[in-house]
């Protein structure tokens, strides 16, 4: 081969690597079904256990009324 034919039959190839690392992503909820459920769950019991001592706040307040017109009521008739 002459050299003529050797530089037309060459070919001049630029390789760039921009980078050699591999970074892979991947997605996960953050937010499961289980973890939704349990925290349902927290306030409902959260809810329910405040109602329930505004309802045993009230009755006892409605008997301390009665508790003390009853009083009342026996003091007039002495």
């Amino acid at each position: 081969m002459s050299t003529e034919e050797l530089e037309h039959n060459f070919l001049k190839l630029l390789i760039y690597f921009g980078d050699l690392n591999h970074e892979i992503i991947t997605e996960e909820p953050v937010y499961t079904f289980t973890r939704l459920l349990s925290d349902v769950g927290g306030s409902l019991g959260l809810c329910l256990g405040v109602s329930l001592l505004c309802i045993c706040e009230l009755v006892e307040v409605l008997f301390d009324i009665i508790q003390t017109a009853v009083k009342k009521v026996c003091k007039r008739k002495s």
